[in-house]
């Protein structure tokens, strides 16, 4: 009773709308035919081929639209789409997680901070909310100097309780920089570590996480240069984030998709439900991403 369709499922059915000649990601069936990948191979360059969770995932460069239509032919393929390359993204830093509650200060003055609950944060920190208890993992460059117990940074207070890396790289430490910024951000304890506060704002501590008292398992997804290194199939990083024991799961980085629903998209829609496919019952986990660098500032101007 609730279904409402059946019908064959056309080659054209399997091509993204708006699909250009270039980079595309190719979604095999779960079952296909590893013989298929050689088809393709007939039509595009491939750059790379793994089995995933949700099958066969493809990245392959084609030439021309009809080399696509060629591969949607093919029994085994399930989706083509464009490829678009993970890149790091990051919002502004912004000085109320230093604590700066602003919106709800008494006396409307920057210089004396609203302190409604303990010495120093932001307003969440001020109704008691600090992150006990709580691990968050960090998809990123990696963090501080690749070690426990603080990574090298004071602000880190002995909690950070490990990390790994992808691809071939010896470490998780971070030669970029972004990782460890955005770590700062979820988890920093400015006050009891530098104990640096903003110039002329009042008792407001630089480097302060919303969740100052967290936990943090660093993934290394990217390399010093902030090239993506991560794994063909998208759902292992928060798998892995899952059994090094994140509950949240961090990610500063996508890819500039203009709202289309993608493999990477599916594969973390999954993970929410579901982080370790191999064990019984669901192990849920909390997901946060990026919305993204880009978009229009106050005057109208893209950035």
């Amino acid at each position: 009773q609730f279904v409402d369709w059946v019908g064959d499922y056309y080659p054209a059915y399997r091509i993204s709308p708006d699909l250009l000649a270039g980079k595309i990601d190719i979604t095999l069936i779960p079952d296909a035919d590893p013989a298929t990948i050689d088809e393709i191979a007939k039509q595009a360059v491939i750059d790379d081929a793994a089995k995933t969770v949700a099958g066969y995932r493809i990245i392959a460069d084609a030439s021309s639209i009809s080399a696509i239509q060629e591969i949607a032919k093919l029994g085994d393929v399930q989706y083509i789409s464009q490829y678009l390359e993970p890149h790091l993204m990051d919002e502004v830093g912004m000085q109320i997680l230093g604590g700066g509650a602003w919106a709800m200060d008494d006396d409307n003055n920057i210089s004396t901070p609203y302190r409604a609950y303990g010495n120093y944060g932001a307003y969440v920190n001020q109704l008691g909310w600090n992150g006990t208890g709580v691990t968050v993992g960090i998809a990123d460059t990696g963090l501080g100097d690749g070690t426990t117990p603080n990574a090298g940074h004071p602000d880190f207070t002995g909690r950070v309780i490990g990390g790994m890396y992808y691809s071939g790289l010896s470490d998780w430490s971070d030669g970029h920089g972004h990782g460890t910024h955005c770590a700062g951000l979820i988890a920093a304890d400015g006050y009891h570590g530098t104990g640096v506060t903003y110039a002329g704002f009042g008792n407001y501590y630089v480097g302060m996480g919303l969740a100052n008292n967290a936990h943090l398992y660093a993934q290394r997804v990217f390399d010093s240069s902030g090239n993506w290194i991560g794994p063909s199939d998208d759902y292992q990083i928060p798998k892995d984030g899952y059994a090094g024991g994140a509950r949240v799961h961090s990610n500063s980085w996508g890819s500039n998709s203009g709202g289309a629903y993608g493999d990477s998209d599916e594969a973390y829609d999954r993970a929410v439900r579901d982080a370790d496919n191999e064990t019984a019952g669901n192990q849920q986990l909390v997901l946060v991403v990026a919305a993204g660098n880009s978009g229009q500032d106050s005057y109208g101007n893209t950035q």
